[in-house]
C-alpha cells in the first residue's frame, strides 16, 4: 500500500492490505448489506467523501459512491443537521439493508477509543429515531 492515509496500519484482507474501514465494509457487502466508509478528512461539513474502496494513491484517488437510496441520504442529512450542520463524528463505516441501519466504528485496540464527537454524532442519530443497536464498535488489533 503506497498511501497510509498518514501511517494508518493496513491489516490482511485475503492476501491484500486494507484498512480496518474497507475490512468492515466488505465484510457488510459479503453479508448482502449496502455500506460506505463515511470519510470526513479534508471535506466540507455537509459533503462526506462515501468510500467503497482505498486507492494506493490515495484518498483523493480512492473509489466514491454517493448514497442515492432516499431512506438512507435524508437520515444522514437529518443526522447531520441535528448534529450542528456537520458529518464530523459520523462513524466510520455505515450500512444499511431493507431491516436496518448499522454505524461501525473502528478501534485500534489499546491505542484508539470513542471520540467525544463521536458520541455527539450518536446522540444526534439517536434524537432521530435510531436505537443504540444501531452502533457497533469494532475492536482490531494486529497479530
Amino acid at each position: 500500500m503506497t498511501d497510509t492515509f498518514g501511517g494508518k496500519p493496513a491489516l490482511d484482507w485475503l492476501g491484500s492490505p486494507c484498512f480496518a474501514e474497507i475490512v468492515i465494509l466488505r465484510q457488510f457487502l459479503q453479508g448482502g448489506w449496502s455500506a460506505r466508509w463515511v470519510e470526513t478528512y479534508g471535506a466540507p461539513s455537509m459533503r462526506p467523501r462515501f468510500l467503497t474502496d482505498w486507492s494506493a494513491d490515495g484518498l483523493k484517488s480512492s473509489l466514491t459512491q454517493a448514497i442515492v437510496e432516499p431512506r438512507m441520504a435524508t437520515l444522514l442529512d437529518d443526522i447531520a443537521n441535528a448534529n450542528g450542520r456537520a458529518y464530523s463524528g459520523c462513524w466510520d463505516v455505515v450500512a444499511w439493508n431493507d431491516d436496518g441501519v448499522v454505524f461501525a466504528e473502528a478501534k485500534h485496540k489499546g491505542k484508539d477509543r470513542v471520540r467525544s464527537t463521536q458520541l455527539r454524532w450518536m446522540a444526534a442519530a439517536l434524537e432521530q429515531g435510531l436505537s443504540e443497536e444501531a452502533f457497533l464498535v469494532v475492536e482490531w488489533c494486529l497479530p
